[in-house]
């Protein structure tokens, strides 16, 4: 969590529901691209991200 403490211009920054998400620009994103949601229920919270290629 928290801002990338290496090169920061290694990064896309998406922002989603006020939190930047960083990912690196060597991601590869499937046909419909990157999707980021963030999801709070309760005192949990999580990002979900979908759409990564390995």
């Amino acid at each position: 969590m928290g801002k990338p403490g290496e090169d920061i211009e290694d990064y896309d920054v998406y922002p989603t529901s006020g939190i930047n998400v960083y990912v690196r620009v060597d991601v590869q994103a499937g046909d419909d691209g990157i999707r980021i949601k963030h999801s709070k229920f309760l005192f949990k919270e999580s990002l979900i991200v979908e759409g990564i290629v390995y």
